[in-house]
């Protein structure tokens, strides 16, 4: 599967390397060429995938004592005979375009996950992971599970991963130690992604290439909308009832490049879609009025976007139609 997509991350990108001329002029440090660092990353990669193997026999034939960790070592010595990552065939590759450059990244897939559910961009993951060189040196880690939006807190590599990892079965409620921590069913995706710098953190990484290692626990579904506080001169969260992940109106897996009023505000964030004055919250699913009060309240709707004048467009992408106002 090929993805293309210019999401926040990229603009940001596209920020930084618009600062050079602002850099040059202040003698400060200026950025490598887009093009240039991913086609070094990418020969990096490969020499990478090419010459290292992970664990795979111990995931394949799991030993009593096993911990479920992925360990990667060079083919060399006693592991000559080892199949490299490169010719896995849980590897595979995503390209994420980034100012037309594309962005190659490899997945790891060592285990799906038990479950069928999996989490989409604008979900709330919780995860474990590792964040590395290619060299072995740990930049960041989490043995603990954390919890991140993935259109917030996550470089755009790790955030599309956690996408193609499936969740487990949970957790027994019942049977959980007595200092807090949390035993998982140890049915939950396991993998491993090679991501490029303009997919992690580019010049504050070095421009060096990534691995993160994830363990999917859980997801849930988030609604990251807002509105400005003109008194505390701020955005605060004003959810609008529609999960992020279902504001993805054009279908690309990114609800960041959709903005129906054009705006500048992406649907999942913007809490009047249609820029109509009536807040979403107010026209998504508000009919019938279930108890006839007369009042838009919890237990109102059917579970369909309301379409009040029949025209095919949901009130709440409808300009024209009003029917949160009472017009």
């Amino acid at each position: 599967m090929k993805i293309k997509f210019v999401g926040f991350a990229a603009v940001a990108l596209l920020a930084l390397l618009a600062c050079n001329n602002d850099d040059d002029s202040n003698n400060g440090p200026t950025l490598r060429d887009l093009t240039e660092v991913t086609a070094e990353n990418e020969t990096d990669l490969q020499a990478y995938l090419k010459t290292h193997f992970y664990n795979y026999e111990e995931f394949e034939n799991p030993p009593a004592d096993f911990d479920y960790k992925i360990v990667f070592d060079t083919i060399a010595g006693d592991n000559a005979g080892k199949t490299p990552l490169i010719e896995r065939p849980e590897l595979r590759d995503t390209v994420i375009k980034i100012d037309d450059v594309p962005q190659k990244m490899y997945m790891l897939i060592a285990r799906q996950g038990a479950s069928e559910e999996h989490p989409l961009l604008g979900d709330q993951v919780v995860v474990k992971y590792e964040a590395s060189y290619m060299n072995g040196i740990v930049q960041d880690a989490s043995n603990v599970e954390v919890s991140f939006n993935t259109l917030g807190g996550l470089t755009e590599g790790f955030a599309w991963f956690c996408t193609k990892l499936n969740v487990g079965t949970g957790y027994d409620a019942e049977n959980q130690p007595d200092d807090g921590t949390i035993v998982w069913n140890n049915d939950y995706g396991i993998g491993a992604v090679f991501v490029p710098s303009g997919l992690a953190y580019y010049s504050s990484g070095n421009y060096n290439p990534y691995i993160f290692k994830v363990d999917m626990l859980a997801y849930s579904l988030a609604d990251q909308d807002q509105i400005y506080d003109f008194n505390t001169r701020s955005y605060i969260s004003s959810p609008d009832g529609i999960p992020s992940r279902l504001e993805d109106l054009n279908g690309n897996g990114d609800p960041r490049d959709d903005d129906s009023d054009g705006d500048g505000i992406a649907n999942y964030l913007d809490a009047d879609d249609d820029n109509d004055g009536i807040l979403t919250l107010y026209e998504y699913d508000v009919l019938p009025d279930n108890n006839n009060n007369g009042i838009i309240d919890e237990g109102d709707g059917d579970g369909i976007p309301d379409d009040s004048d029949g025209d095919g467009i949901p009130d709440y992408l409808d300009p024209d139609n009003q029917i949160g106002s009472g017009k």
